[in-house]
């Protein structure tokens, strides 16, 4: 569905049942896809913007995202780091004082 289908059909779509939630759905898929706002096709090229996120990217080669996006894998977007948390083998961290 595209957006002007979108609001040709809001009331029909607002009476569905769980309408809020298709909806937020919706507009989820159409901002994930550059939907909502326009392209420039003018803007600098990623690979300038962005060039050491392009030597792991590939480019979108579909309709699904626009032709200048590059899809990227999470893994490559930063430094991944989990935990904080004490551990719980040390009851000191937990206990407080007595």
């Amino acid at each position: 569905m595209n957006l002007d289908t979108f609001f040709e059909k809001f009331e029909l779509l607002a009476d569905a049942s769980n309408a809020l939630a298709k909806m937020r759905g919706l507009i989820l898929h159409l901002a994930g896809r550059g939907k909502l706002v326009p392209q420039d096709l003018h803007d600098d090229q990623v690979e300038l913007s962005f060039p050491t996120l392009t030597t792991f990217a590939e480019k979108i080669d579909n309709d699904t995202f626009p032709s200048h996006w590059l899809r990227v894998p999470s893994g490559k977007l930063g430094e991944w780091r989990g935990g904080g948390t004490p551990s719980k083998a040390h009851t000191d961290y937990w206990d407080g004082p007595e």
